[in-house]
């Protein structure tokens, strides 16, 4: 049985936080459900729960103190209204409105502070790129024909947007690595692109076996990375490579 499976796993690990963690969770309305779960993540698919916590007079509570489990989860009390959470090395508070956990609030969290903003410049990211893409598709690209030298003026604009929407992205990654949070400070150095980064050793092997990163999406992000930042560009790729991210 899958949950036989998770009890064998405890029992293999050995690395804990330095003190235990607790995620305290408050209902704000009547309406509760009898348990609360945090869900497992192949990716960013939902498995099976890992923990339970019962509901007692609209409080729930879940202890963990294995540096193992840190990572991405989902909380809720089932799969198909659950939110995001990331476990660290930190205590935290959620407010919930009730049995639909995907309005909930997180409190007091630096982690989970930083996947809200991970998930925002993500998407500014890829919202810059699918601009350029979209502006290079429809004005620039009719130009090469009857227009060279405009052609050639709107194609180097597009390339410095190109460059200046990395260069951002850029800085909040290296940010990242500075970050008080220890968890936070893996996915800035799992993701990070600076003036020693190459295509040669821009991956690790090891970081395909940490599960706190193999959760979620940060190792497809990083792939996309790979290719948005290290191929090369010029008339013919620019479409190509606008759309790696989209």
């Amino acid at each position: 049985a899958a949950s036989d499976v998770y009890k064998r796993q405890i029992l293999l690990f050995t690395v804990t936080f330095s003190k235990s963690y607790k995620i305290s969770g408050t209902f704000l309305t009547k309406e509760q459900p009898k348990y609360v779960y945090l869900y497992d993540l192949w990716g960013n698919y939902l498995q099976n729960s890992v923990d339970s916590s019962l509901v007692k007079k609209g409080v729930f509570t879940f202890t963990y103190e294995d540096k193992n489990l840190e990572g991405l989860y989902y909380i809720g009390a089932n799969k198909q209204k659950a939110s995001p959470i990331i476990i660290a090395e930190e205590n935290i508070s959620v407010i919930a409105q009730g049995i639909d956990f995907s309005s909930i609030s997180i409190e007091n969290s630096p982690a989970n502070t930083f996947f809200k903003e991970y998930l925002a410049e993500n998407k500014n990211f890829e919202e810059g790129f699918a601009k350029i893409n979209k502006e290079f598709q429809e004005k620039v690209a009719p130009l090469e024909k009857v227009d060279a030298v405009k052609y050639n003026q709107e194609y180097q604009r597009l390339v410095q947007e190109i460059q200046k929407t990395r260069a951002n992205y850029k800085t909040f990654l290296s940010n990242l690595t500075k970050h008080s949070n220890s968890f936070v400070q893996k996915i800035g150095n799992l993701l990070e692109i600076n003036d020693v980064t190459n295509q040669l050793n821009y991956f690790s092997k090891n970081e395909f076996y940490d599960e706190s990163i193999t959760r979620g999406d940060f190792i497809v992000r990083k792939v996309n990375l790979y290719f948005t930042f290290f191929s090369t560009l010029n008339a013919k790729t620019l479409p190509q490579q606008t759309e790696l991210l989209l």
